[in-house]
């Protein structure tokens, strides 16, 4: 690639649904949510995927995805990647997570078998890592990411994303999607009652949170400078005059669900694949 990727490591309940929705609005036909093609991928998006995606589409610039993960082989055709991502809490993305299983994926679980499932534990160490290695996590969110933002100040980071893509022009303006707020008595009962096994469960995962809070992102907030707040609040006011409909979503839409979804599904399925699914 002749041009640097932007791509979006989506970590599951943390906020990505509404930057996913900002990355097709400002890049339209030039972003894809990308999905891995090979049974051997072990549930990352590889170079290889990423050569099979530029000959559906040449024009890429900006990828996102649950498979997307900085420990790949991606910089073999995209020197210079740009990755970017969101942590949130990790209580209220465990609980999320938990809820939205049993919700959507119709699971059934208590959550008392949830609480044993380990690969749910410390889910964004591993997410970024590979593994549940706090140090090489922490390690590559300093070294190899674009941007890091906390999804509980996503405005923050999408202004200071806006600055750092200039000259290339960004619209940050959105309007908030895949919002869960039911059952939130559900949710403060878990807590109370297993409190500590839920923080044993993220404890390295808490430990990442710290370290973007206290010290990535206050190096970030110095490099944008100090018109940051006001822009945080301007992009606020932006946001309360937003339209729901969108001709480019609706072109993005149209040109996924016709071309992009059949041809990916397809590929996945004559590899072995599930046609649905994120990995």
């Amino acid at each position: 690639m002749n041009t640097q990727l932007l791509a979006f490591v989506h970590i599951e309940k943390a906020a990505g649904t509404t930057l996913i929705y900002l990355l097709r609005h400002n890049y339209l036909f030039r972003y894809l949510d990308v999905r891995p093609f090979s049974s051997s991928s072990q549930r990352v998006f590889t170079a290889a995927d990423l050569a099979r995606c530029l000959k559906l589409n040449p024009f890429l610039r900006s990828i996102g995805g649950h498979a997307v993960k900085p420990h790949s082989d991606l910089e073999i055709l995209a020197p210079g990647i740009r990755y970017i991502t969101l942590l949130r809490d990790p209580v209220e993305r465990y609980l999320s997570q938990f809820r939205y299983w049993n919700r959507v994926f119709g699971k059934g679980w208590d959550f008392e078998r949830f609480l044993r499932q380990v690969p749910s534990q410390n889910f964004q160490t591993r997410k970024l890592a590979g593994s549940p290695d706090l140090e090489l996590a922490k390690d590559m969110l300093a070294e190899r990411f674009f941007l890091v933002g906390l999804a509980e100040k996503f405005d923050e980071f999408l202004v200071m994303l806006t600055e750092k893509l200039r000259p290339e022009v960004f619209n940050p303006v959105y309007l908030g999607r895949n919002v869960g707020s039911a059952d939130r008595h559900i949710v403060a009962e878990l807590k109370e009652r297993h409190a500590d096994r839920i923080l044993a469960n993220n404890a390295l995962d808490l430990e990442l949170y710290r370290f973007v809070e206290q010290e990535l992102l206050p190096q970030a907030r110095n490099e944008h400078g100090a018109a940051l707040a006001a822009q945080v609040e301007e992009l606020a006011r932006r946001r309360a005059g937003a339209r729901a409909l969108d001709i480019r979503l609706l072109l993005d839409g149209l040109s996924r669900k016709l071309y992009y979804e059949p041809v990916t599904s397809l590929l996945r399925w004559l590899n072995g694949l599930p046609v649905k699914g994120s990995y």
